[in-house]
Protein backbone atom coordinates (compact mmCIF):
# COMPACT_ATOMS: atom_id res chain seq x y z
CA UNK A 1 0.00 0.00 0.00
CA UNK A 2 2.76 2.50 1.12
CA UNK A 3 4.54 1.92 -2.47
CA UNK A 4 1.54 2.23 -4.49
CA UNK A 5 0.83 5.57 -2.28
CA UNK A 6 4.77 6.43 -3.06
CA UNK A 7 4.21 5.75 -6.92
CA UNK A 8 0.87 7.88 -7.06
CA UNK A 9 2.82 10.80 -5.74
CA UNK A 10 5.36 10.44 -8.34
CA UNK A 11 3.15 10.27 -11.15
CA UNK A 12 0.31 13.30 -10.58
CA UNK A 13 0.51 15.77 -12.65
CA UNK A 14 2.52 19.29 -11.32
CA UNK A 15 0.88 21.38 -13.70
CA UNK A 16 0.23 23.91 -10.84
CA UNK A 17 2.82 23.29 -8.43
CA UNK A 18 3.22 25.40 -5.14
CA UNK A 19 5.91 27.57 -3.84
CA UNK A 20 9.57 26.14 -3.41
CA UNK A 21 12.81 26.59 -2.04
CA UNK A 22 15.72 25.62 -4.84
CA UNK A 23 18.87 25.15 -3.23
CA UNK A 24 22.08 25.90 -5.69
CA UNK A 25 24.09 22.55 -5.51
CA UNK A 26 26.93 23.33 -8.28
CA UNK A 27 27.97 24.34 -11.28
CA UNK A 28 30.57 23.31 -14.33
CA UNK A 29 32.29 25.29 -16.65
CA UNK A 30 32.61 24.91 -19.98
CA UNK A 31 35.28 27.94 -20.68
CA UNK A 32 38.92 28.21 -20.10
CA UNK A 33 39.35 29.83 -16.44
CA UNK A 34 39.46 29.22 -12.89
CA UNK A 35 35.82 29.36 -11.34
CA UNK A 36 33.88 28.31 -8.59
CA UNK A 37 32.28 25.25 -9.29
CA UNK A 38 30.58 24.71 -5.99
CA UNK A 39 27.88 27.98 -6.21
CA UNK A 40 25.81 27.42 -3.22
CA UNK A 41 23.13 29.23 -2.32
CA UNK A 42 19.03 29.72 -1.81
CA UNK A 43 15.99 30.91 -3.94
CA UNK A 44 12.73 31.45 -3.11
CA UNK A 45 10.05 30.74 -6.36
CA UNK A 46 6.70 31.79 -6.06
CA UNK A 47 4.12 29.74 -8.66
CA UNK A 48 2.31 32.36 -10.63
CA UNK A 49 0.28 29.84 -12.66
CA UNK A 50 -0.04 27.92 -15.98
CA UNK A 51 3.81 26.90 -15.43
CA UNK A 52 5.40 30.48 -14.79
CA UNK A 53 6.92 31.03 -11.36
CA UNK A 54 8.99 34.22 -9.95
CA UNK A 55 11.86 33.82 -8.13
CA UNK A 56 14.30 35.66 -5.98
CA UNK A 57 17.74 34.46 -4.24
CA UNK A 58 21.42 34.46 -3.48
CA UNK A 59 23.91 32.66 -4.27
CA UNK A 60 28.39 32.29 -4.59
CA UNK A 61 29.22 32.86 -7.81
CA UNK A 62 31.51 31.69 -10.34
CA UNK A 63 33.89 34.19 -9.04
CA UNK A 64 33.55 33.79 -5.58
CA UNK A 65 31.33 36.65 -4.97
CA UNK A 66 28.15 36.69 -3.49
CA UNK A 67 24.87 37.44 -6.34
CA UNK A 68 21.66 38.20 -5.70
CA UNK A 69 19.26 37.84 -8.68
CA UNK A 70 15.18 38.49 -9.48
CA UNK A 71 13.36 36.85 -12.26
CA UNK A 72 11.24 33.58 -13.61
CA UNK A 73 10.93 31.10 -15.35
CA UNK A 74 8.72 29.12 -17.26
CA UNK A 75 7.94 24.91 -17.36
CA UNK A 76 5.94 22.57 -19.43
CA UNK A 77 5.59 18.91 -17.88
CA UNK A 78 6.39 16.85 -20.79
CA UNK A 79 5.81 13.37 -18.61
CA UNK A 80 4.61 12.97 -15.40
CA UNK A 81 7.56 14.34 -13.26
CA UNK A 82 9.53 15.78 -16.32
CA UNK A 83 9.42 19.39 -16.71
CA UNK A 84 11.09 21.20 -19.77
CA UNK A 85 11.57 25.02 -20.22
CA UNK A 86 13.69 28.33 -19.50
CA UNK A 87 14.57 30.57 -16.68
CA UNK A 88 15.60 34.32 -17.36
CA UNK A 89 16.99 36.14 -14.16
CA UNK A 90 18.48 39.68 -13.60
CA UNK A 91 21.76 39.33 -11.50
CA UNK A 92 23.84 41.39 -9.51
CA UNK A 93 27.88 40.58 -8.29
CA UNK A 94 29.23 40.19 -11.96
CA UNK A 95 30.84 43.45 -12.15
CA UNK A 96 33.01 43.37 -15.59
CA UNK A 97 32.96 39.81 -15.76
CA UNK A 98 29.52 39.47 -17.75
CA UNK A 99 28.79 43.08 -19.31
CA UNK A 100 25.15 42.90 -18.70
CA UNK A 101 24.23 41.21 -15.68
CA UNK A 102 21.29 39.13 -17.21
CA UNK A 103 21.07 35.16 -17.37
CA UNK A 104 19.05 33.27 -19.96
CA UNK A 105 18.71 29.31 -19.98
CA UNK A 106 16.64 26.45 -21.07
CA UNK A 107 15.91 24.01 -18.16
CA UNK A 108 15.35 20.28 -16.87
CA UNK A 109 13.13 19.50 -14.08
CA UNK A 110 13.33 15.69 -12.85
CA UNK A 111 10.73 14.55 -9.89
CA UNK A 112 7.65 15.20 -7.71
CA UNK A 113 6.35 18.96 -6.54
CA UNK A 114 7.72 17.87 -2.97
CA UNK A 115 11.62 17.17 -4.10
CA UNK A 116 12.83 17.59 -7.37
CA UNK A 117 16.58 18.09 -9.33
CA UNK A 118 17.06 20.95 -11.85
CA UNK A 119 19.63 21.57 -14.83
CA UNK A 120 20.28 24.49 -16.34
CA UNK A 121 22.71 25.24 -19.49
CA UNK A 122 24.34 28.38 -20.50
CA UNK A 123 25.34 26.91 -23.88
CA UNK A 124 28.77 27.06 -24.15
CA UNK A 125 30.10 28.56 -21.01
CA UNK A 126 27.86 27.00 -17.32
CA UNK A 127 25.53 24.50 -16.58
CA UNK A 128 24.20 24.34 -13.24
CA UNK A 129 22.46 21.97 -10.71
CA UNK A 130 19.72 22.60 -7.87
CA UNK A 131 17.52 20.41 -5.81
CA UNK A 132 14.41 22.13 -5.27
CA UNK A 133 11.77 21.70 -2.65
CA UNK A 134 8.06 22.12 -3.17
CA UNK A 135 5.53 23.10 -0.30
Amino acid sequence: MIRAAALAALLLPTAALADSLALNLASHHYVVGNFNEHNWGVGYEHDLGNGWVATVGAYKNSFDVMTAYAGGAWRYELLPGVRVGAAAIAMTGYGDHIPVPFMAAPLLEIGPHALRVRAMVVPGQVATLQAVIGF
